[in-house]
């Protein structure tokens, strides 16, 4: 009997926890850590057989104990591309194009104390991902249904539900109740046009001179917040809630 495999995952070469946490460095008052793991797979998916990176990634943790109970944090991590990614183009020669080797995953620093709870900036995980962390496991089922990457489907950055970028976050908990209030502090906008084959370029042009088939799109702060209840060992209850905007404005004043 004969199997044809179209697009699943026939092989995993590694293991995706080939380390995960060290301590290097620990007295009285100073830790650090160094945390991580290779993961790299063999698939074949539409009759096409390739090696490519999983989740592989690198982080550091740094912890100072302070006065009156508080301590001051620090993570950053690093997405890992061990096997290398090019593409081939042909520009009157053949040039093989590399992808960036690491990138940016997690990045913050904060407070916490153990009664008066935590506050930290940066890049980080999202108070929606509180509550949809457990549907994205990549070798059981994947998270896309949950949210988490609608709008950015590298991390979730843009709207602060995956590992958003500037936010601010305080948690805390009280017995079995624990939660997250979060904002994003965060500007950017964007052009889009009624009009087909045009650039970002050209269409913020063409919205400058007025053009009503021109928009500027802004997509600022968002706001996020997560509370937990576990009764029981058994038993988790969850919710959470995620709100930002995109404010429109046609090159004619109007929105």
């Amino acid at each position: 009997m004969k199997l044809k495999l179209t697009s699943m995952l026939i092989a995993t070469m590694i293991s995706p926890s080939v380390f995960s946490e060290v301590n290097v460095y620990k007295d009285e008052r100073n830790s650090m850590s160094v945390g991580g793991f290779i993961d790299v797979r063999i698939i074949n998916t539409q009759n096409q057989t390739e090696v490519v990176n999983g989740t592989s990634r690198i982080n550091f943790k740094f912890e100072r104990e302070l006065k009156q109970g508080w301590t001051a944090l620090g993570r950053v991590e690093w997405g890992v591309n061990p096997v290398g990614s090019s593409d081939i183009v042909y520009n009157n020669r053949f040039e093989s194009i590399q992808d960036e080797f690491l990138y940016n995953r997690l990045g913050y620093a904060g407070l916490s104390h153990e009664k008066y709870g935590q506050i930290t900036i940066g890049k980080q995980w999202g108070a929606w991902y509180d509550v949809v962390y457990g549907t994205n496991n990549s070798f059981v089922w994947d998270g896309n249904a949950a949210g988490v990457y609608t709008y950015n489907k590298d991390d979730g950055a843009v709207n602060g539900t995956g590992r958003g970028d500037k936010l601010i976050q305080y948690h805390n908990s009280y017995n079995d109740l624990s939660f997250t209030l979060q904002a994003q502090l965060k500007n950017s906008k964007f052009y889009t046009c009624d009009v087909s084959d045009i650039t970002e370029d050209e269409c913020e042009t063409l919205w400058n001179t007025g053009d009503s088939a021109a928009q500027e799109v802004e997509f600022n702060y968002t706001f996020g917040a997560s509370v937990s209840y576990t009764p029981t060992d058994m038993l988790t209850l969850t919710a959470s809630v995620n709100r930002g905007e995109f404010d429109l404005t046609y090159g004619d004043g109007s929105t």
